[in-house]
């Protein structure tokens, strides 16, 4: 994307639209219908549209009748840290994540026939999430798994017209696993109720003293995945560029990751390998990292950073919990392309699994956008955004 070159200081690769565009329209139709030139962006409008404010999205199809939640689950040694988002909004904080619980372990061999999800999202929207279902095994989708560590992969789904759809991912390691509980009942808005969460044997207490004694830094690799949303940026005229820049899209990478037991600091990078996507044609998805493809289809400050985590390791001995957690938060890198994020916002959580810590798990939301114009000593008054909302989950393993 080699666009508006020169006119955005710092940011001459990425054009910022100041139109508010709306990524759930039609899949057949992904552009978000701006025109723009060297000095306006107009949104088939008369005026040029200078907005700031976030994207909104619109809910189509039929009323959701898909709620009822009444689980009063608590944190406790049984239950699963998870990551809630209502909308593509993360309502869970870093002090106060949502527990889950599935209704069968995933790490006792061959995949469930059936499973199913309840959650207690800890907030006042509790009640307004699904009741608890029995999803049923869906072969078509939980054949296979591309992520690069290779895990089990499993898939299910609970489906009746105009009434239900809800799936749920199960990922399973050796002693480990992680899922996405998605209810999408209203077609084509963002997932009305999304949530992530990990889970597993968790490395005991003692283990973990005993690497916090010797001061053990420990290196883990492995992959990631994650959901993601990007709107408010102008798509570029070149016939090359066959997926639109304003996308909901499927993410996939590898993970380095990095536990420092002695001083209590956990962090870590996610490298980006694919961005997956409708074409703007409807007619296929895309990877828009695909190297065959001409640049212009990558979107750059988008694609190409890493997402940073920076967290802290800490342990209990308490009855009924968890004998270690990670708690965070998941930005994306600002060195390059300027990020900008809420304080406090941003959540990630994390645990260490199996003998020594062998295996760490865990989960992320971020929210972020860019601005521009910046660096200029010369008063702005062109303001504009780019933005990506981006949840998912992480796994590594030590040598």
């Amino acid at each position: 994307m080699r666009i508006l070159s020169g006119l955005f200081l710092g940011l001459s690769a990425v054009a910022l639209s100041g139109c508010v565009s709306n990524t759930y329209d039609n899949l057949t139709n992904l552009s978000n219908g701006c025109n723009a030139s060297a000095l306006a962006v107009s949104c088939n409008s008369t005026s040029s549209n200078t907005s700031t404010t976030p994207p909104t999205t619109t809910t189509t199809g039929p009323t959701n009748t898909n709620t009822g939640n009444t689980s009063t689950l608590s944190a406790n040694a049984t239950t699963d840290t998870t990551l809630a988002l209502e909308s593509n909004k993360a309502i869970s904080t870093q002090s106060n994540p949502a527990v889950s619980k599935l209704s069968s372990s995933p790490l006792t061999g061959a995949a469930p026939a059936t499973q199913s999800f309840t959650i207690n999202t800890e907030t006042s929207s509790n009640s307004n999430w699904p009741v608890t279902k029995t999803m049923s095994y869906y072969p078509a989708g939980g054949t296979t798994s591309t992520l690069a560590d290779n895990p089990a992969y499993a898939e299910y789904r609970y489906f009746q017209k105009n009434t239900y759809d809800e799936e749920l991912q199960v990922w399973s390691w050796g002693d480990s696993f992680a899922t996405q509980y998605r209810d999408v009942t209203n077609s084509g808005t963002a997932p009305l109720h999304q949530a992530w969460s990990f889970g597993g044997n968790y490395t005991s207490a003692s283990d973990i003293a005993a690497l916090k004694t010797s001061g053990a830094k420990v290196n883990y690799s492995g992959s990631w995945t994650a959901t993601a949303q990007t709107s408010n940026w102008v798509d570029s005229s070149d016939p090359n560029q066959v997926v639109s820049y304003n996308n909901n899209w499927r993410v996939r990478g590898t993970s380095d990751l990095h536990a420092d037991f002695g001083t209590g600091a956990f962090s870590g990078d996610l490298h980006s390998t694919n961005w997956l996507a409708v074409s703007k044609d409807g007619t296929r998805i895309v990877d828009a990292l695909d190297p065959t493809l001409d640049p212009v289809n990558i979107l750059d400050p988008v694609m190409l950073p890493n997402v940073k985590l920076t967290g802290t390791i800490t342990t209990s001995t308490a009855a009924n919990t968890h004998p270690n957690q990670i708690v965070g938060t998941a930005n994306m890198d600002a060195s390059t392309y300027g990020w900008i994020t809420t304080t406090g916002s941003n959540p990630m959580y994390g645990g260490f699994f199996g003998p020594g810590a062998k295996e760490v798990t865990g989960v992320f939301a971020l929210d972020t956008a860019i601005p521009s114009p910046t660096k200029g000593n010369i008063s702005i008054n062109d303001d504009r955004r780019g933005y990506l909302s981006m949840s998912g989950m992480f796994h590594g393993t030590a040598p």
